[in-house]
Order: C-alpha cells, then sequence, then structure tokens
C-alpha cells in the first residue's frame, strides 16, 4: 500500500498542475484534482490542502503569512509596525492576517509557519504562575 501524501505534498502537487494554466484547462486540472482527493478517500485534507496551497503560492512570491491575535484590533500604525518587524526578522515580505482574542489579554501572539511569538500578557501571567508554584 503506497504511503498517504500530506496536505503539503498534495498542495505542491496542485500547484504544479496548475501553474500556467487558465479557463477551462485550469477548472479541468481543479475538477481531476478533486476527483483525486476523492477516489484516495483523502477529501477530509481539502481544507488542509487549500491552506496549505495559499501558504506554498506565498512562498514562491518569496512571502509569508502571519497572523497576528491581540485582545482589542490592531490599528493601522501598529498592523504597520508589526509587519515591518517581521519582515526584517524573516527576511521576507510578510502578508498579515489579525484577528482579535480578549483571552490574551494584552500584547500580541504571533503565528508564522511553525513559528510562534508568544509576547501576550496572558502568556506572561502564565509563565508566572509557573515560576511561582515550581519555587
Amino acid at each position: 500500500m503506497p504511503a498517504k501524501l500530506s496536505a503539503r505534498q498534495y498542495a505542491i502537487a496542485l500547484y504544479e498542475t496548475v501553474k500556467g494554466r487558465s479557463g477551462e484547462e485550469l477548472e479541468a486540472k481543479i475538477r481531476r484534482f478533486v476527483q483525486l482527493l476523492a477516489s484516495h478517500r483523502r477529501l477530509s485534507l481539502a481544507s488542509s490542502v487549500i491552506a496549505e496551497y495559499e501558504r506554498h503560492v506565498l512562498e514562491q512570491q518569496g512571502k509569508a503569512q502571519a497572523e497576528a491575535v491581540t485582545a482589542r484590533p490592531l490599528n493601522h500604525g501598529a498592523s504597520a509596525t508589526l509587519v515591518a518587524a517581521l519582515s526584517k526578522r524573516f527576511d521576507r515580505e510578510i502578508v498579515l492576517t489579525a484577528r482579535t482574542d480578549p483571552a490574551v489579554i494584552g500584547g500580541v501572539r504571533v503565528r508564522l509557519n511553525d513559528v510562534l511569538i508568544d509576547g501576550t500578557v496572558a502568556a506572561q501571567l502564565a509563565d508566572l504562575k509557573k515560576q511561582l508554584l515550581t519555587e
């Protein structure tokens, strides 16, 4: 039995298949790809494949997707400052998606691929609690 492919592997295969295609040819390639997922009983991976596909397209463009989570919406200035800092640190253009979660209390948590930068008040309080309980 052949090894099952990951969502990332399917996404890269899809990218290579549709690259440079348009119109009916593109639609036919995508339809065939969905049929392939179905025949391999991998339709449950569809949303992961789409996310990985988007990530791969950005990588091919020299960009990276980052998600920022804050307690309140970021204003334009804070967003621009964060994007500039992340672009400098990761040496690529950053496409930022921001969302709010009141549970972070304050600060920001950023996820870029497999990297997590957690500068939230909630994380700092959790670290403080851990330190106090181990002393």
